[in-house]
């Protein structure tokens, strides 16, 4: 259960509920981390980024979050 997403991502949206999106950040990164294709870690960290007001990383954010999509679609349809 350590390496999985899960967890990092379920305290994630908590921690932005609770207002404090920073903590979830980190939270999400740690998704990533243990998930890189995780794309709704990517869509979260984009939020709560956004809500850190840590704009100028928010669109990285967003922009690895297509990607992982856009990868997951190739890997569909082949």
């Amino acid at each position: 259960m350590p390496d999985e997403p899960v967890v990092p991502f379920g305290l994630a949206g908590a921690y932005l509920h609770a207002g404090q999106p920073e903590s979830a950040a980190d939270e999400y990164r740690e998704a990533i981390r243990l998930r890189p294709d995780y794309s709704a870690a990517h869509r979260g960290l984009g939020r709560a980024l956004e809500r850190a007001g840590l704009i100028a990383e928010v669109r990285a954010a967003y922009q690895q979050g297509l990607e992982v999509d856009r990868e997951g679609d190739r890997s569909e349809r082949h």
